[in-house]
């Protein structure tokens, strides 16, 4: 299991989108799925920017299907409607996406099914 926790700032973002690139392409994803991860991660992140805490990343690139999450702590929650343009491009990007929410905490998980390849 892989976690990093970065400072609630934009520029922050990149780092989270490098090392779940990283990550990714450890977990043996295709390099279109590891671009798609790239991207999901960043948006979630977009969106759990508003509670203005440190974002957390946590990652196993052992699991299957291969899954990431990205979360915050924070007293307020964070809105993520399903119907927002954010929850289409994470639909979009990632094999499965959920949203979940308990008191105090925001996380956003996401699969991704690793394709079996010929060797």
């Amino acid at each position: 299991m892989i976690s990093l926790t970065v400072p609630a700032e934009p520029s922050a973002l990149a780092v989270i989108r490098a090392t779940a690139g990283s990550i990714a392409a450890r977990a043996s994803l295709t390099l279109d799925q590891i671009d798609d991860v790239r991207m999901a991660v960043e948006e979630a992140g977009v969106v759990l920017l508003a509670a203005g805490v440190p974002i957390t990343m946590t990652a196993d690139p052992t699991s299957s299907p291969f899954r990431i999450e990205v979360s915050v702590q924070s007293a307020d929650g964070v809105e993520m409607g399903r119907d927002t343009l954010a929850w289409v491009i994470l639909q979009g990007m990632t094999d499965h996406v959920d949203l979940q929410q308990s008191t105090g905490q925001t996380t956003v998980v996401m699969q991704f099914q690793q394709v079996a390849t010929a060797r």
